[in-house]
């Protein structure tokens, strides 16, 4: 599944799509890092994400996936190696559960997956990333089903400002309204696609 907004290819799948992919699609350089991921679950997810990339940067613009490796940063989108890497390429990568996501774009921006099976969760935990605002605006203490959302978007928003989860934290990011997407920083614009298991947030900078 692909989604299109303002510029911004969004793609998720399912980890069982993605996974019969990667011996043909991994470099050496990739499968020696997943060599030392000893954690099956982070191994399958991490290997999921760079898959989705890669499909998405094949789909969408043509590059082979062995023709660039997909490496980690300390902070930060992953980091892009190889010779035929397409000028003025943005991507980002999100996984959680059993879904992969990834997104290409021509300028800033970031992609969050958050399961709408962790509202309850969440609920235990709004007050570490909700304002006082947002629970009254969006009823929150009644309303947990959009906490999977809010989060995502947060998280995006996060990644697209290349910040940290604890400086300045998610609540520097606060949201005015989730249809249509809203934040109260004026450079930031994003959308969230709800998904039959996941919320799909998209968060760019302008």
């Amino acid at each position: 599944m692909i989604h299109d907004w303002k510029g911004v290819k969004a793609g998720l799948w399912r980890q069982g799509e993605l996974m019969p992919m990667a011996p043909g699609w991994l470099t050496g350089a990739e499968r020696g890092y997943i060599s030392q991921l000893v954690f099956p679950p982070r191994r399958d997810e991490w290997t999921a994400g760079r898959l989705a990339l890669k499909k998405l940067l094949m789909e969408q613009r043509g590059v082979n996936p062995l023709d660039l490796s997909i490496m980690p940063t300390e902070a930060g989108p992953p980091m892009l190696v190889g010779e035929k890497i397409p000028a003025d390429l943005h991507v980002s990568i999100s996984h959680t559960g059993d879904w992969a996501s990834a997104t290409v774009s021509g300028a800033p921006a970031a992609v969050d997956l958050c399961l709408h099976a962790d509202a309850t969760r969440l609920s235990r935990i709004m007050l570490r990333f909700c304002t006082d605002a947002e629970i009254i605006r969006f009823d929150l203490k009644n309303r947990a089903d959009l906490l999977p959302s809010l989060w995502a978007l947060k998280e995006a928003a996060l990644k697209a400002v290349n910040a940290r989860m604890f400086d300045p934290g998610m609540k520097a990011f606060e949201i005015e309204s989730l249809d249509p997407v809203r934040f109260l920083r004026e450079d930031l614009d994003g959308a969230c696609y709800l998904e039959k298991e996941v919320a799909l947030a998209i968060v760019r900078r302008v």
